[in-house]
């Protein structure tokens, strides 16, 4: 060796354990132009470049000195960093496993060759590497903390937790650490916890993006919007081009019915990353809110172009093609989604409601769907309750409601005058709201229940854990297989008495689901088959409306001084199916001059309204007899009966509030018979207010009544004026009757199941908990 390189080496050292890296590097330099081969300043040349992040330089000086001497493991060690650095995983292993075999108890090599298996999502052989490397190195932070990344990556979620724990034991200030505790504890569901540990992270460094973007997932979970919506600011602030972070706050203010601001948000982080699928799905998703359905399917189809195996995207766009009545590519589409994500139960339940809209489907076959759906609700639970903490014969019976609905909604005007009345009957309520949005007739039903407890951000386990703490004796359900549902909640049987009941008119499917509440007329006993409930029948109505508190008085009938009949229906789009158009095609060309109005929300969009327009065009109808209406304040609908003489009813399905809306408006409806529950819905509204000459058993029949009604003017005037009064004693507006027939159920079907079940035991002493052989 050259006298002078023994010196300059020692200098460099010397220069870079001061930290003048700059200097250090001179050195080296100066003694590789002595002798350009020589291994150890080709390696500390290397390693030095590594410290200032020259990567390419780095990477260079490595390989030369690996060449030099090809049995130094130290050389690989670090070539295989900077080839890390670089993204070349394959020369990256190789010299990791080289480094191994020159060595096999480098702990850092492991360390390394465990990486990227990690980077090539082979987690099992990255677990081996990094508990080699923990053992091999006494308190090696760095492998206790990938190692509880790897069992994250495999779903050992409690294992990786003590991985964490260890690496935080041997260093409490790692915000790294912090961070990935945080994301597992999100994945087992505990919420509060993991809030707390990426508290901690953002605490030791407040200037990482990343850590207050996962802290924002944990803060929108447990339904903390507002908090979750700073987090995810801050991480923009930090870091403007986070297209997730952007993604993620368009996720908080949409829940937040911030619809304007999401929509903003979705499109900042497609700006930022147009390969992004999540944002064009979500996109799509506050186009169908806004009924912009075509729109929707656009942003759906790219977010399914991007990533062919977006179930998500694949459920959203059934979505919007249900809205537009394209019920054939919906089922399809939801079909899709959940060969892609069989868990996926939104998906699931959206079908099974959708099948109702279907001109072929059949009980049966909904019957049929809706058990898979309560078998995958069971496959999904981890246990069953058995025993129930709940008094035999207790002088309040505890009642429950499930719901996303307990606001301005169709099941909210139903239910807003039962509360009071069984309230001041002796019942304790309690409300479990899916849904965190509130409005005025919120506010005013919570104070009938002892408890209001949202089950937003709980998953099934915990949401059935809460609603079983409170003791309850029967948990309704109010939603079935409609939006904002808890149904696989049920399967864990959080009560011993489950009832479904309003919101959904058909078989949840759920076999711990004991009771479904119907009427002689939309549940008759030749139709209990249909069902997977039993069938508890109240003795007028099932249901019964509050009269809307907008003070709009009924009208004079349109025809008297528009010189002609004018039809209506305002029904959800999705009930207008080919058949209906053809039927009421047939009585607009038989009644001269008549006019049809439709409203709905998806008539807001122009593509649907064109759409509507031509399908009756083709049945001869011109556009000049049609008068579409899209979404309007419930003032303005409520109004807009006033230009209504006969209401026409959709079939298979139905209308329900729209009917009884329409009533108390004075305005009678052509409905026929049905053939299951939801289809019940129109003769039983009908037969109720009297209208047994309103109801048709067949299309023929349903025209020819709507030809002769309308030619009887001061018949219809009469009613008209008469319709209010009537229906409001009827069972469908008299809410003192229905809360005592009502009231009367609840108790004479718990007084059944006591004395099926048990002796009068008092309370149970303990809880029996059912766990599945196999999930």
């Amino acid at each position: 060796m050259h006298p002078e390189l023994g010196k300059i080496i020692a200098r460099g050292v010397a220069l870079q354990s001061e930290g003048d890296l700059n200097a250090a590097e001179l050195q080296f330099n100066k003694g590789l132009r002595i002798d350009p081969r020589h291994f150890d300043l080709l390696h500390l040349l290397g390693v030095l470049a590594l410290r200032k992040n020259e990567i390419p330089k780095s990477a260079d000086y490595l390989a030369r000195a690996a060449e030099q001497n090809p049995n130094d493991f130290r050389v690989f060690t670090y070539l295989c960093v900077a080839q890390l650095k670089l993204g070349a995983l394959d020369n990256a292993f190789e010299s990791a496993s080289r480094a191994i075999g020159l060595k096999p108890d480098c702990a850092e090599a492991y360390l390394n060759r465990g990486y990227i298996y990690m980077c090539r999502s082979q987690f099992d052989d990255a677990l081996n590497d990094f508990a080699r490397a923990a053992n091999l190195k006494r308190n090696y932070e760095d492998a206790h903390l990938n190692r509880g990344i790897a069992l994250h990556k495999l779903n050992r979620f409690e294992d990786a937790l003590d991985a964490y724990a260890t690496a935080l034991s041997i260093n409490p200030r790692r915000s790294e650490t912090y961070d990935n505790l945080g994301q597992t504890l999100v994945s087992l569901n505990r919420l509060e916890e993991a809030v707390a540990s990426h508290d901690a992270a953002v605490a030791i460094n407040p200037r990482n993006a990343i850590f207050f973007y996962n802290r924002g997932i944990a803060l929108h979970e447990c339904g903390r919007l507002a908090e979750a919506l700073q987090s995810y600011s801050s991480a923009i602030d930090l870091d403007p081009f986070f297209a997730e972070a952007r993604n993620n706050l368009g996720n908080v203010l949409q829940a937040q019915k911030r619809l304007d601001e999401a929509f903003d948000s979705y499109n900042r982080a497609i700006t930022l990353n147009p390969h992004f699928p999540a944002p064009h799905n979500n996109l799509g998703e506050i186009l169908r809110e806004q009924g912009r359905f075509d729109e929707a399917l656009e942003s759906c189809a790219r977010a399914i172009q991007l990533n062919p195996e977006f179930a998500e995207a694949y459920s959203n766009q059934a979505d919007a093609l249900a809205e537009l009545g394209r019920l054939d590519e919906a089922v399809e589409s939801y079909r899709m989604a959940l060969s892609l994500n069989p868990r996926l139960t939104r998906a699931y339940s959206n079908m099974i409601l959708n099948l109702n809209y279907r001109e072929d489907s059949t009980a049966e076959s909904i019957r049929c769907e809706a058990r898979r759906f309560g078998e995958l609700a069971a496959s999904l639970r981890n246990h069953r309750y058995i025993q129930w903490r709940t008094q035999r014969y207790p002088s309040k019976l505890r009642i429950g409601f499930v719901s996303g609905d307990l606001r301005n909604h169709p099941v909210g005007y139903f239910t807003q005058a039962l509360f009071p009345r069984l309230a001041q009957s002796g019942f304790e309520m309690f409300a479990y709201p899916t849904l965190a949005a509130e409005d005025d007739l919120t506010t005013r039903i919570k104070g009938c229940f002892r408890g209001w407890r949202p089950l937003v951000g709980l998953d099934d386990r915990k949401a059935a854990a809460t609603i079983y703490a409170d003791e309850l004796h029967i948990l309704l359900d109010l939603a079935g297989h409609t939006g904002m549902n808890r149904l696989p909640v049920f399967a864990y049987k959080p009560a011993p008495i489950q009832i479904s009941w309003l919101g959904y008119c058909g078989t949840t499917g759920v076999a711990e689901m004991d009771y479904l509440l119907g009427d002689a007329i939309v549940t008759p006993e030749r139709d209990e088959n249909h069902f997977c409930e039993k069938i508890w029948r109240l003795p007028d109505a099932y249901w019964c409306f509050s009269p809307p508190s907008e003070q709009i008085t009924p009208g004079p009938l349109p025809a008297l001084q528009n010189k002609s009949v004018t039809f209506g229906c305002f029904n959800n789009l999705k009930k207008v199916n080919p058949r209906v158009i053809s039927v009421w095609s047939r009585l607009l060309t038989a009644v001269p001059g008549a006019k049809l109005l439709l409203k709905a929300k998806q008539l807001s969009s122009e593509p649907t309204r064109s759409d509507i327009i031509g399908k009756f065009a083709s049945h001869g109808v011109p556009p000049e007899r049609l008068v579409l209406e899209g979404h309007s304040t419930r003032s303005d609908y409520l109004e807009a009966y006033n230009r209504v003489d006969i209401a026409l009813d959709t079939f298979p399905f139905p209308g329900g509030a729209t009917s009884l809306e329409g009533l108390w408006m004075g305005v009678p409806f052509i409905t026929m018979k049905g053939d299951r529950f939801y289809s019940h819905n129109g003769e039983a509204i009908a037969a109720t207010a009297g209208l047994f000459d309103w109801i048709a058993n067949n299309e023929q029949e349903y025209v020819q009544k709507a030809i002769e009604i309308s030619m009887k003017w001061d018949d219809l005037a009469g009613l008209r004026r008469a319709l209010r009064d009537r229906v409001r004693v009827s069972p469908l507006f008299d809410a003192h009757r229905f809360s005592e027939q009502f009231e009367r159920t609840l108790r004479e079907i718990w007084e059944q199941w006591a004395q099926a079940n048990c002796e009068d035991q008092g309370r149970a002493s303990d809880v029996a908990i059912a766990h599945p052989k196999s999930q």
